[in-house]
């Protein structure tokens, strides 16, 4: 196929959906087009020569000699600028011989005086140098501007592209998926092209479709940051959630949304689990505390140090160490409520518990005539 100015055309694909041509130049020879400027500005210092001569100073020449500094200034790297600046001087002085020694018939001889032809020429030599200068740093203004531009494009778009966690855009009037960095392509399972022929309703639960569209709509109105927490499916159909942080922008005219997702699902399935275990645990110990609470002998536990922890309502009538016993309290040592002829008794069978070992022994208690005998058992157990 051919395309314009008789260049061969192929096609290549764009977005889906969508192709854009790519020409291909012949294999021929073609004028270099600085060559061609040149030309073209020959032509017109010719021309301008010859208004100049012709009709003099206020004629159209001279305004074809500064125009010709500008279009070399415009068209031509700046050392052609300046060298038309200087072969512009270099006419101008010829002039002034002319005028001077009148060497042929010219209507600036009858118009100007060599001083004021001079004067006259220098004024034009200083405005065509000055606007090379400007055009030339206004274009190298531009030239850094863009140059920043693109750069700072590209290096954003590096940042998105290769972003560790799933990126994309998208319309907040179609919800069509504009661009995704690889990161969602691995994560989803899907490829960009078929990415780009989705909307992000494509990727959530049916029943959450609208209230997504209500959502979009009110922060496109807002304008504001989103974040929380949303359901997506893979393209497997695996149900994962995700924490959303997205910010609204304006893409060629029109509202997009950039949108960051991080799977949580993991995370949640552990909060799961540790919820679950903690309620199992609550659950024993409420079990174990009713147990505990309810039983018919009397029960003490202690710390490695022997400090009284925790005890149950019986043992503060059943379990008694000494004749006037006063009422257990948490944090007081159980040695507090021994007798002091049998502390050290009791300290040993407490080592010896502490050692792993489990000791019974027998007390008689006389109240009032009334004999009672008590069995302790004192038995290691782990928290």
């Amino acid at each position: 196929m051919y395309g314009p100015a008789g260049r061969t055309a192929r096609y290549r694909r764009g977005r889906p959906g969508q192709f854009q041509p790519c020409f291909f130049r012949h294999v021929r020879s073609r004028p270099d087009p600085a060559y061609a400027q040149i030309t073209v500005i020959t032509v017109f210092y010719t021309l301008a020569v010859f208004l100049i001569n012709t009709l003099g100073y206020l004629g159209p020449g001279v305004f074809y000699l500064f125009f010709i500094t500008v279009l070399a200034a415009l068209l031509l790297p700046v050392r052609y600028a300046v060298f038309s600046v200087l072969s512009s001087a270099v006419l101008l002085a010829l002039f002034s011989t002319v005028i001077a020694f009148k060497l042929f018939d010219s209507a600036l001889i009858l118009e100007y005086t060599t001083g004021k032809w001079v004067a006259f020429s220098a004024n034009l030599v200083f405005a065509s140098a000055v606007t090379v200068l400007l055009i030339d740093r206004i274009f190298k203004g531009l030239q850094l501007t863009i140059t920043n531009k693109t750069q700072l494009q590209e290096r954003y778009q590096q940042i998105f592209y290769k972003s560790p966690l799933p990126m994309w855009l998208f319309d907040t009037d179609t919800f069509q998926f504009l661009d995704v960095n690889e990161a969602a392509l691995k994560h989803y399972g899907y490829s960009k092209p078929e990415f780009l022929a989705m909307t992000i309703m494509d990727i959530r639960p049916a029943e959450s479709v609208r209230q997504t569209a209500e959502l979009v709509r009110a922060n496109k109105l807002s304008g504001q940051y989103y974040g929380g927490v949303s359901q997506h499916l893979k393209k497997t159909g695996e149900m994962i959630y995700v924490n959303i942080e997205s910010n609204l922008l304006s893409i060629d005219g029109r509202q997009v949304r950039l949108v960051q997702a991080a799977d949580i699902t993991t995370q949640l399935e552990h909060q799961l689990e540790v919820f679950e275990a903690n309620r199992k645990v609550r659950e024993s110990e409420s079990k174990l505390r009713a147990l505990f609470d309810s039983a018919i002998d009397g029960f003490v536990l202690l710390d490695e140090k022997a400090v009284i922890k925790l005890f149950n309502p019986k043992a503060l009538d059943a379990m008694r160490f000494n004749k006037g016993q006063r009422p257990f309290e948490i944090g007081c040592s159980i040695f507090d409520y021994v007798e002091t002829s049998r502390i050290a008794y009791f300290r040993e069978i407490m080592a010896r518990v502490y050692q792993g070992e489990t000791i019974d022994y027998d007390r008689m208690f006389r109240t009032r005539g009334i004999v009672s005998w008590i069995r302790y058992t004192v038995t290691p157990v782990l928290d």
